[in-house]
């Protein structure tokens, strides 16, 4: 198969070698249990071009039966649904599911701090650029002390 175009744009996304980490072990996956893509990497970079990795910090799933949600703020979803394809044919109804606004406490923060060495970047296992604009916990909790109430 070719493509001829004067600029190509590969918007590679997560699943690009991508990898999970479930505690200590690392996993080839995508998101939520899908496939990573294997062979483009390796491909491009064989080719010359640059790749790079940068860590998106997913927080970790909490079991819904083990959280009191009458304390929780409600964080609902659009009333006017929109859709990424501009092809009307695309666009699945999906039920919406609330989010709800936490934030954290002292004993929150300490209970991280303990456990730094639990986490792949703090623990050593993986070098990763994480994002900019929205750092993991752990980096609000190293990075901002003095903040207690950090919206989760």
């Amino acid at each position: 198969m070719n493509f001829y175009a004067p600029a190509v744009i590969l918007t590679t996304g997560t699943f690009m070698s991508g990898k999970i980490w479930v505690g200590r072990t690392s996993l080839p996956a995508g998101r939520a249990g899908e496939s990573a893509s294997h062979g483009l990497t390796e491909n491009l970079q064989r080719l010359g071009f640059e790749t790079d990795r940068l860590k998106t910090g997913t927080p970790a799933r909490v079991d819904c039966r083990t959280v009191d949600f009458s304390v929780l703020e409600p964080q609902r979803g659009d009333e006017e649904v929109s859709w990424f394809s501009f092809d009307p044919d695309f666009h699945i109804v999906r039920e919406q599911m609330c989010c709800y606004l936490t934030r954290t406490t002292k004993n929150t923060h300490q209970l991280i701090k303990n456990n730094l060495h639990e986490t792949p970047t703090y623990g050593g296992w993986v070098e990763a650029k994480g994002p900019r604009y929205c750092p993991s916990i752990e980096d609000k909790v190293t990075s901002y002390c003095l903040n207690y109430a950090f919206v989760g």
